[in-house]
C-alpha cells in the first residue's frame, strides 16, 4: 500500500493536509496516523502520534501555525 499525500494549505487560521491510499485490496479499511515533530530529522519512534483516521482516504486537520515554533507532519497507516 501506498499512501499519496495531497496539496495541504495552511493560512492563519486552519490548515488541513488531504491523502488517500493506493495498491491495496479492494475495500480495504485503512488506519491512518498524523505524527508531529518539531525536527523533521527525528527518527520515526520520537514523532508524537496527534491524530487518527480510519477509512480510505480523507484529511487531518493542522493546527494553525500562528507564531508557533515550526512543526513538521507525516502521514503513515499502521
Amino acid at each position: 500500500m501506498t499512501i499519496n499525500t495531497g496539496s495541504g494549505y495552511w493560512d492563519a487560521a486552519s490548515s488541513i493536509i488531504s491523502y488517500s491510499a493506493s495498491g491495496g485490496s479492494t475495500g480495504t479499511v485503512y488506519h491512518f496516523i498524523l505524527l508531529q515533530s518539531a525536527d523533521a530529522a527525528t527518527p520515526l519512534s520520537g514523532w508524537t502520534r496527534v491524530a487518527t483516521n480510519i477509512g480510505t482516504g480523507g484529511g487531518f486537520p493542522i493546527p494553525p501555525v500562528g507564531t508557533a515554533a515550526a512543526r513538521y507532519y507525516r502521514v503513515e497507516s499502521e
